[in-house]
C-alpha cells in the first residue's frame, strides 16, 4: 500500500530525495522540474513512481513479485523514456530483498528507494523513539534551510552520530528545532563508484550490514544491506495522524524510514556519485533487509 502524501511503501523515483529548485543541466540543456516541497523537488514531483500503478511482471521464482513501470519522455520534466523494474524476494530464511534496475534510451537522472514505515514493535506501537538504531557511516552530508546538502562530507554531530546503537529517542530534541524537524539526514555509506554486486553479496554472507534496528521490548531486529552510496534516515517528522490499514492512524515519529539511494541532488553536485544514466547503461539498486530476534 502506497499513501501518495508520505510515501508509505512506495517506490520512489525517477529520482528519490530532493534536487534543488527543481532544477539541473544536462548536456547542456537545463531542465524543470515541479517544486512539490518549496522550493525543491522532492521524490520524483507531483505525481512520481510512488504514487503510479506499476505492472505486475509474471515470475515463476518462488517468493518472487516483480513490477515494471514506463516513464516516458518529459514526464515530470525528466529526459529520455525510462523503463524502470521493481522486484521483490523473500528468500526461505526471512531475508527481503529488493532490486531495482532502470534503462533510458536518453541522458537521465536516476536514483530510486524504497520508502518503507518501520517499527518492529508491532501493531498499534506508539512511537520509535525508544527503538535502538545504528547506521555504519562515518560522515553524512549537512544540508542547508531546506535540506538540501551544501555539497560538503563532515562527521556526524553528536546528535546525529549512530555509529554505535542508541535509543532513536536520546537526542532527537537536538534536532527537532532544525529545519528538518527531527532526523531526516543522509549518511554517506561510503564514496566513489557504486559497490559491484559480488561486494554487496558478500557483506550479506558475513553479515556486515550498513544498518540495524532493534526494539528492545520485543527483541526485533532488523539489518540493512544496501549497495547504494546513501542512507536517508527519517523519523517521521511529518506524520499527523495519517489512515492506513485497518483504519490505523499514524502519529508523529510511529515509525521511522531506512532508505538506500543516491546522494541527495547529485545531478546538481559534481562532487557526489554519479547518478546519469544513458543508452547502453543499467542502473541497478540492491537493498537486501534482514530480521531476527534476540
Amino acid at each position: 500500500m502506497c499513501i501518495r502524501d508520505r510515501y508509505f511503501g512506495c517506490t520512489v523515483g525517477r529520482v528519490s530525495n530532493r534536487i534543488a529548485l527543481g532544477k539541473f543541466e544536462l548536456d547542456g540543456k537545463a531542465y524543470r522540474l515541479a517544486t512539490n516541497n518549496e522550493p525543491n523537488h522532492l521524490h520524483g514531483g507531483t505525481v512520481g513512481f510512488g504514487a503510479r500503478l506499476w505492472e505486475r511482471i509474471p515470475s515463476d521464482a518462488p517468493g518472487t513479485l516483480t513490477f515494471r513501470l514506463v516513464s516516458d519522455d518529459g514526464d515530470e520534466g525528466y529526459p529520455g523514456r525510462l523503463v524502470a523494474t521493481s522486484s521483490y524476494h523473500l528468500s526461505d530464511s526471512g531475508d527481503l530483498r529488493f532490486t531495482m534496475t532502470a534503462t533510458s534510451d536518453a541522458q537521465t537522472p536516476v536514483s530510486l528507494t524504497n520508502h518503507a514505515y518501520w517499527n518492529l514493535a508491532g501493531d498499534g506501537a506508539q512511537t520509535v523513539l525508544d527503538h535502538e538504531l545504528e547506521i555504519r557511516a562515518a560522515s553524512y552530508t549537512p544540508t542547508d534551510d531546506t535540506l538540501i546538502p551544501t555539497g560538503t562530507v563532515e562527521r556526524p554531530t553528536s546528535a546525529l552520530e549512530f555509529g554505535s546503537a542508541k535509543a532513536i529517542g536520546r537526542d532527537i530534541d537536538e534536532v527537532i528545532a532544525t529545519p528538518a524537524l527531527g532526523y531526516d539526514h543522509n549518511y554517506v555509506l561510503f564514496e566513489g563508484v557504486i559497490r559491484d554486486k559480488e561486494d554487496s553479496e558478500s557483506r550479506v554472507k558475513v553479515g556486515m550490514f550498513d544498518a540495524r534496528l532493534r526494539d528492545p521490548a520485543s527483541g526485533r531486529t532488523m539489518e540493512l544491506y544496501t549497495d547504494q552510496p546513501g542512507l536517508q534516515f527519517y523519523s517521521g517528522n511529518h506524520l499527523f495522524g495519517q489512515t492506513g490499514k485497518g483504519g490505523a492512524s499514524y502519529g508523529i515519529r510511529s515509525a521511522c524510514c531506512l532508505e538506500p539511494q543516491g546522494l541527495p541532488n547529485a545531478i546538481n553536485e559534481p562532487r557526489f556519485p554519479d547518478v546519469v544514466i544513458g543508452p547502453g547503461d543499467t542502473y541497478s539498486h540492491t537493498t537486501v533487509l534482514r530480521f531476527g530476534i534476540e
